[in-house]
């Protein structure tokens, strides 16, 4: 007699044994996953620190080229051409595309009438130093990829200005001198602004810190904003005279921006 269905009496189901090593199969598929993910944001955060240490190494070579600051270089127009429609009034010859003179005072203002700190990568650019052109217009606000470089890390700008002894609440009470500031871009919600807005988790802040410079948001060459009240924001002291004892706010989801000084100013 023909069944009209197979019968299953011999078949067997997997063994402890057998479902163990499909379970440990899994778990090194997941876990090397995970670890390449977090190899990835590594190499991603590695390189938010590469390019400003990159930053700073064109803006010095800038400086011992023209004696100048890149942005407050005062013959700047002599070199590459006066931009008719920021600064019709300096000297030299128009060209398209120009660029502006700075006051050679030794100082990029955060924000200015004369467009110093947006001229820093329009002049870095000019002098061979900085890929692509920025256009150094400053009355448009911070639009990345026209008058501020974009991170590597995507939706991310820089900025350089003087700080100096930082008197500002969002800052350790220390000397700064002149920052590369890294942050997000302000986009849609504040059109006029000319400063990054944070973007760092405090983990990824410490990657970078600790990888280029000490590992501590209120010492060394690489800083970060300190919180402004309490609880605090990105890192763990408010008070402004406790620099020294600030550390990042690992495992939170607090923002951060970061600041790579240049070095080696006084006042």
């Amino acid at each position: 007699m023909i069944h009209p269905y197979p019968s299953f009496r011999h078949q067997r189901g997997f063994s402890l044994i057998e479902l163990a090593v499909v379970l440990i199969i899994v778990g090194l598929v997941i876990g090397g996953t995970l670890a390449g993910t977090e190899m990835v944001r590594s190499a991603e955060f590695r390189s938010v620190g590469k390019q400003g240490m990159e930053y700073k190494a064109a803006i010095a070579n800038f400086k011992d080229k023209y004696m100048a600051l890149p942005g407050d270089m005062a013959n700047a127009t002599a070199f590459w051409g006066r931009d008719d429609t920021l600064c019709p009034l300096h000297s030299g010859t128009t060209a398209t595309p120009g660029t502006c003179n700075g006051d050679n005072d030794g100082r990029i203002l955060w924000i200015s009438s004369d467009g110093e700190s947006t001229h820093v990568w329009n002049h870095l650019a000019f002098a061979g130093l900085l890929d692509g052109y920025y256009d150094g217009d400053w009355t448009t606000g911070l639009k990345v990829g026209i008058n501020a470089p974009e991170s590597t890390l995507g939706d991310g700008t820089w900025h350089m200005y003087y700080l100096g002894v930082a008197i500002d609440h969002h800052w350790y009470e220390e000397q700064y001198g002149h920052i590369i500031q890294y942050g997000g871009y302000p986009g849609t919600g504040c059109p006029s602004c000319i400063w990054p807005f944070e973007k760092l988790t405090p983990d990824a802040s410490y990657a970078i810190d600790s990888k280029f410079d000490d590992g501590k948001p209120g010492t060394g060459l690489i800083r970060s904003q300190k919180a402004n009240v309490a609880p605090p924001v990105c890192t763990t002291i408010v008070d402004r005279d406790q620099s020294r004892l600030a550390e990042y706010r690992l495992g939170t989801d607090d923002a951060c921006t970061l600041a790579f000084l240049l070095g080696g100013e006084q006042g």
